[in-house]
């Protein structure tokens, strides 16, 4: 035999002597990992835990009735639903004036990133009389329940709600016989720590070498939960996920978060980039690359000259600038006395950016992968 190979093999036995029964059971992990060229999202019936989906928001989940339960549930679905994020995700007054945040092509790039985590069932947060938050799904629909009399038309909603994730001929049978099973149910939801909610996920991401998954907040929007950021190294964790946030703050005793609210979004990002990123300080460069800056700044010119560009006006607190020599003397005096309608602070608009990056995605984005060292020729 090779007497290299051999002593590879004895150096690699030696190691896995002395290796701790934790080291060697993430090395099997690590080893079994098979790489992917793309993210994939794998949508699960059942959690992690061997249960099938929404068994945790159901306090009458017992093992003499799983069995009736997994009849019930639909096979198409899991705990949060997974939807292509939105460029744009609110409705526009059209009277809304110009620049609106839609306008930025960066904005409504970041807007789309990744995908949207939405609930399927209603997300539903219970104080006690003593105004104590209930912090399991399962014990604050149970206390609802227990006092039904104060809560029947919060029960009636559920109800309605929860009727989307079962099988409507199955439902129909079962439902005058299991009542509180197949109807006090809700998205799940556990304490993760004495400020935050965990929500599981129901499902897992396969990512490429080097790609890390980010659960975050909605972009760019306000959302109904404070979600907190998380960065899963999805390349080689292979497990079930899940939304961490903090505990919701509402005055009423019950607080409901309707089905199908975007309460995240999941987007990857590559973390050997950020970990091999270098930071450079220039005396020379005026805050650009001096090439790309020299025909940027020809470019706007000509587009605002050539009537491509818009040029938008503000008036009033928003019109005070440095520039005015009457703004100059006395900014207070400006701001708070009496401006004209004529005092007019006028600023421009091209998109350049937006025509730059239209041709490079279609000079790139069609190539099976990226090439780092092309050369854009001067024309």
């Amino acid at each position: 035999m090779d007497k290299e190979k051999i002593g590879k093999d004895n150096d690699e036995s030696y190691i896995n002597r002395n290796m701790t029964w934790e080291e060697k059971m993430a090395q099997t992990i690590i080893s079994s990992r098979r790489p992917v060229n793309r993210p994939i999202i794998t949508r699960c019936l059942y959690g992690s835990q061997g249960l099938p989906s929404f068994a945790e928001g159901s306090p009458y989940l017992v093992p003499e009735n799983v069995q009736i339960f997994i009849r019930a549930i639909r096979d198409d679905i899991n705990l949060l639903s997974i939807h292509p994020a939105k460029k744009i995700f609110r409705s526009i007054d059209p009277l809304e004036k110009y620049p609106i945040p839609e306008s930025c092509t960066p904005y409504v790039d970041a807007n789309s990133l990744g995908y949207y985590i939405k609930n399927v069932l209603p997300l539903v947060f219970v104080r006690t009389r003593k105004g104590d938050l209930l912090l399991d799904s399962r014990v604050a629909i149970k206390y609802l329940r227990e006092n039904k009399d104060r809560f029947s038309d919060v029960l009636d909603k559920i109800e309605i709600w929860a009727r989307k994730i079962f099988r409507p001929d199955v439902y129909d049978d079962l439902r005058e016989r299991h009542h509180n099973l197949l109807c006090d149910i809700v998205q799940p939801y556990t304490s993760f720590t004495d400020f935050h909610i965990s929500i599981r996920a129901g499902l897992w991401i396969h990512t490429p070498p080097g790609i890390s998954t980010v659960i975050g907040p909605p972009l760019n929007q306000k959302g109904r939960l404070s979600i907190i950021n998380g960065s899963i190294e999805t390349d080689w964790h292979h497990f079930e996920l899940f939304v961490v946030s903090e505990i919701p703050e509402f005055d009423q005793q019950v607080l409901i978060i309707e089905p199908d609210t975007v309460i995240a979004q999941l987007y990857f990002v590559s973390r050997f980039n950020n970990e091999n990123a270098e930071i450079r300080f220039s005396k020379e460069h005026h805050s650009a690359e001096p090439f790309y800056a020299e025909i940027w700044n020809k470019m706007g010119t000509r587009l605002v000259n050539e009537g491509k560009g818009k040029t938008i006006e503000r008036k009033g607190i928003a019109s005070i600038n440095i520039g005015c020599p009457h703004c100059f003397v006395s900014v207070t005096n400006a701001a708070e006395g009496e401006l004209s309608d004529t005092h007019i602070l006028r600023r421009g608009f091209n998109p350049a950016y937006k025509i730059i990056q239209h041709k490079y995605h279609s000079l790139f984005n069609n190539k099976k992968s990226y090439d780092n060292t092309y050369t854009l020729k001067k024309i």
